[in-house]
C-alpha cells in the first residue's frame, strides 16, 4: 500500500501537482533519506558515464572541473571547508531552490528571501558565505522589502500554487538549481552540448531534493543535500 502511495505521490511531483505531507513514521523518513542517497549517486554514475562516451566519440568536448571545493577555499581551515560546504550551502541552496516550492508561508517567505539575496550577491560578486558589511546590507534590506510586503508575498504563493503554474515553477527550480552550479566548471572552451551534460547531474539533483523537500519536509531535503556535500569532501580530505 504504501508503495503505491509512494508511486502516485512521484507521479504527482513529477506532473507538478502540489500535494501536502502526510505524516509519516522515522524509519520510512530515514528510508527515504537513504534511497534519495543512492539516487543522487546512481544520477552522478549514469550521467559520468554518458559523458565519457559522448567525449569520446567527440560529441562534447572535455571541460575541467574546479573541484568540490572552490579555490578560495583550499587554503582554509578545515572546518571552515567543512561549514561552508556541508553545512552552510545545503541550508541556503535548499531555503532558496525548495523552499519557494512548499505550499507553508513561512518557508515560502524563507524561500524568497534567500533566494534574492543569493541572486544578489552573485551578480555584486559577493562572497554570501561571509559576512560582511555588504552582505549584511543586502540581507537586512532584503528580510525588511519581503516582511513588509506579507500581503503581496502571500498572494505571490497563492499564484505559484495554480494548477498551471506550479509545474512550470518545479521544473525551472530543478534546472535553475542547475544553473547555479554554472561556476563549478570552466566552460571557456566548452560547447553547448558540454554544458548541458555537465549541469544535468545538478538539475536531476534539484528533482530528486524537491521530490524529498515536499514528501517529507524542507529540513528532511536539508540532510539530504548535506549528505550529498559531504561525501567528496571526505575523499578530499
Amino acid at each position: 500500500m504504501r508503495s503505491k502511495s509512494s508511486l502516485l505521490f512521484l507521479i504527482h511531483f513529477l506532473r507538478g501537482v502540489p500535494v501536502c505531507q502526510r505524516r509519516q513514521t522515522l524509519f520510512s523518513l530515514l528510508k527515504m533519506l537513504v534511497w534519495g542517497l543512492i539516487s543522487l549517486f546512481a544520477v552522478s554514475f549514469l550521467i559520468a558515464l554518458v559523458q565519457m562516451l559522448l567525449a569520446r566519440w567527440n560529441f562534447i568536448s572535455t571541460v575541467p572541473s574546479h573541484g568540490p571545493i572552490p579555490q578560495y577555499l583550499r587554503e582554509q581551515p578545515r572546518y571552515r571547508i567543512f561549514l561552508e560546504i556541508v553545512l552552510i550551502a545545503p541550508i541556503l541552496e535548499e531555503s532558496a531552490f525548495r523552499g519557494i516550492l512548499q505550499r507553508k508561508f513561512s518557508y515560502f517567505r524563507i524561500g524568497v528571501i534567500t533566494l534574492i539575496y543569493l541572486l544578489t550577491c552573485k551578480v555584486l560578486s559577493l562572497n554570501f558565505y561571509l559576512i560582511t558589511i555588504e552582505t549584511i546590507v543586502i540581507l537586512s534590506t532584503v528580510v525588511l522589502v519581503v516582511f513588509f510586503s506579507k500581503k503581496k508575498l502571500y498572494m505571490s504563493m497563492r499564484w505559484c500554487n495554480r494548477p498551471d503554474v506550479y509545474p512550470w515553477l518545479l521544473w525551472i527550480s530543478a534546472f535553475g538549481f542547475g544553473l547555479w552550479h554554472y561556476h563549478n566548471f570552466n566552460f571557456d572552451q566548452a560547447n553547448l552540448g558540454a554544458i548541458m551534460i555537465n549541469l544535468l547531474p545538478f538539475a536531476v539533483n534539484g528533482l530528486i531534493f524537491a521530490y524529498v523537500s515536499l514528501r517529507a519536509g524542507l529540513w528532511w531535503s536539508i540532510g539530504l543535500h548535506t549528505l550529498n556535500n559531504a561525501w567528496p569532501l571526505l575523499l578530499w580530505f
